[in-house]
């Protein structure tokens, strides 16, 4: 066992390196580098992430960089947290929706009984000369369920993607700092909006998956740089790319990591 935060920083400073210059050579932020040398993991979006950024900041130390991510996840690592996306406990207002629709679907089942009962008993009384023709099929009507979720969420509750396949067709938005996004599929502001929302570090909505698209994405950005990006490739490894600090309007191609600012 070795502390894992003192001895980057020990191998950083035998380099004479500042946090500046690290996160200029190995484009992960400065304020994630700080967070590593002093185990302060809750500040990256996800365990994922740290796995990540211990692999390479160690290796551009001259490091182990896989001895780093055996050390962490003996440490501080729950398979239960491994989500790309953390799950958040339902609203209030979710939680009555649910029970609405509980108590809906309840009685609806309770009225097919009943008139199942009715039916069978109606057909079984003495004198009623239909009790030999066939019963009427049983019909159900559609049970009314709560207003549906947006297309796309911050907090998104489905399990994780366990093939190399799906991974690498994801694209993963995370704020730097507080940030509001709007994302349009393709080049230009012309096309179908994919996302527009406030993300912000300090809180739970700090990151967004968006879907593979043909002809990348364009993102116009309200705090210019305030986003970085997350894109696998073929073999669900994740590349880092980070929003250019003199563009608030930009396309991106994931696939080149080529960005162009939009007039």
């Amino acid at each position: 066992m070795f502390e894992i935060g003192t001895t980057l920083r020990q191998a950083r400073e035998r380099r004479q390196l500042g946090l500046d210059r690290c996160e200029a050579e190995t484009k992960i932020r400065a304020r994630y580098l700080r967070a590593l040398e002093d185990e302060d993991f809750d500040v990256l979006p996800g365990p994922t992430f740290v796995r990540g950024f211990l692999r390479s900041y160690a290796a551009y130390l001259g490091l182990d960089g896989q001895l780093f991510v055996d050390e962490y996840n003996s440490r501080y690592f729950d398979p239960r947290d491994d989500d790309v996306f953390p799950r958040r406990r339902p609203t209030a207002r979710e939680r009555r929706n649910r029970k609405r629709e509980s108590h809906i679907i309840l009685i609806a089942i309770v009225a097919i009984v009943a008139l199942a009962v009715l039916v069978i008993a109606a057909a079984s009384y003495p004198g009623n000369d239909s009790r030999n023709e066939p019963l009427p099929a049983a019909t159900s009507a559609q049970v009314p369920t709560a207003a549906g979720n947006p297309a796309l969420t911050v907090a998104t509750t489905e399990p994780p993607a366990t093939s190399t396949a799906a991974a690498a067709g994801e694209v993963i938005v995370v704020a730097d700092r507080a940030c509001y996004v709007t994302v349009y599929e393709g080049e230009g502001r012309t096309g179908r909006v994919l996302f527009s929302d406030l993300l912000d570090p300090d809180t739970k909505k700090k990151q967004v998956k968006l879907p593979r698209v043909e002809g990348g994405y364009t993102f116009e950005l309200g705090n210019a740089g305030g986003v970085s990006f997350v894109v696998r490739d073929g073999s669900g490894n994740p590349t880092h790319l980070f929003s250019p600090d003199n563009m608030n309007v930009f396309w991106l191609d994931p696939d080149t990591g080529q960005m162009k600012q939009i007039k």
